[in-house]
């Protein structure tokens, strides 16, 4: 795929000498993205094929930030560079004041640019606009990640190398008001479905939802699941009175969060929630948690290192997502992995993943559901053992 793409340039690219990357087959990634050997014949390159590209990976956030598009990034980019491609993430951050680089090894490199406004989707960051207009040609491709943030449409907008883009694609706002927003922004949608050489989706759900709100994707969609980390599973689990309930992700309205710390007050007082992450809604759900009759079985931790992650998932009693909408759920994904029994709000993303799960390891609960039912759905659940996934759905398979 990404072969095919760098083949297709809209303008001339600045150096003069424009190397190609592999080419590709298949639904894995792996195969996409061999570490290069020679330019013919040993790694199954066509003779005379160069084997490295400068790549720029453009995503609304970053980490240490946590999320599905976040964490999909970040298992890519390294994995990209030790295959031999030169990779920049290009991303916006509220943090930063000015422009800035990180060498992160000696292939993969993060620019941050100074973001405005209020938490993404709706930041702004006018020096990353710039930044691509005037420098998109010095890459050999540009694989821009997100429909809900406008990043992905400055990487289309941005003249020269071929653009590749994953739109997380999940279908509508999460508020009235930013369902008005994404129809408004419909027509900036087209744009980068046109302007796209190719089209990753996580799941059939969103490569489904995003065909029929934009035909013009059919048949250039390809569908390549998120992949998991198996050596987490061998963290230390935390040491722990009672039984944990975990949530991870980003804080936002439509994750439900809040419907899981008021099904708390329904459980009995040897339950823990721990929710793992930052967000527009975290002020809001420390306020409720301040109302639960006992707010200290409430820990919002914000956002944790990997280490610390994976350890709670090895903590905890049972895992919950109760998500209206998601692309493809990758923190239900992990739960699995670490064989945590897990609840999970019936949704196409969610349901498509039962696919991958052992029989009984997940219980779908609706997302409007009671915080009783819910309650009683994260009792049960918490009281089984779960055998996980089926399989372990990794990255790069060895």
């Amino acid at each position: 795929m990404w072969a095919t793409c760098i083949g297709q340039r809209t303008a001339p690219p600045a150096a003069a000498d424009r190397r190609s990357g592999p080419p590709t087959g298949g639904q894995d990634l792996s195969e996409r993205l061999r570490p290069p050997k020679t330019q013919g014949g040993g790694d199954g390159l066509p003779a005379g094929m160069p084997v490295a590209v400068r790549i720029a990976l453009v995503t609304p956030r970053f980490s240490p930030h946590l999320g599905g598009v976040e964490a999909h990034v970040g298992a890519l980019a390294p994995r990209i560079a030790a295959a031999g491609h030169d990779v920049e993430v290009i991303t916006p951050d509220v943090a930063v004041r000015r422009p800035t680089v990180e060498r992160v090894s000696p292939h993969l490199s993060v620019r941050r640019f100074p973001a405005y406004g209020w938490e993404t989707p709706y930041t702004q960051a006018p020096e990353l606009w710039w930044y691509l207009r005037r420098s998109s040609a010095s890459y050999g491709l540009v694989h821009a990640h997100s429909y809900h943030a406008t990043p992905a449409l400055a990487s289309a907008l941005a003249p020269g190398p071929p653009l590749v883009f994953t739109p997380h694609y999940n279908g509508a706002g999460h508020t009235p008001a930013t369902t008005i927003a994404h129809f408004l922004y419909r027509p900036m949608g087209r744009i980068i479905i046109r302007r796209a050489a190719a089209i990753i989706c996580v799941s059939r759900a969103e490569s489904d939802l995003l065909v029929s709100h934009f035909p013009r994707a059919a048949g250039r969609a390809t569908i390549i699941p998120n992949g998991v980390e198996p050596s987490e599973v061998e963290a230390e689990p935390y040491p722990s009175t009672g039984r944990v309930v975990l949530c991870v992700g980003r804080l936002e309205p439509y994750k439900n969060v809040d419907l899981v710390v008021r099904a708390m007050r329904h459980l009995p007082a040897e339950f823990r929630l721990v929710v793992v992450g930052s967000g527009r809604s975290l002020a809001d759900l420390q306020s409720l948690a301040s109302t639960i009759d006992t707010p200290d079985r409430i820990r919002l931790l914000g956002s944790v290192s990997q280490t610390e992650l994976a350890r709670w998932r090895r903590t905890a009693a049972a895992y919950v997502s109760m998500s209206t909408h998601e692309a493809f759920g990758i923190t239900v994904v992990d739960a699995l992995l670490a064989r945590v029994p897990v609840i999970a709000s019936d949704i196409p993303a969610h349901r498509e993943l039962a696919d991958r799960a052992a029989t009984g390891a997940i219980t779908f609960v609706a997302p409007d559901a009671t915080p009783q039912h819910l309650a009683s759905a994260i009792a049960a659940a918490s009281l089984t053992t779960s055998a996980g996934l089926k399989f372990v759905p990794t990255w790069f398979p060895a």
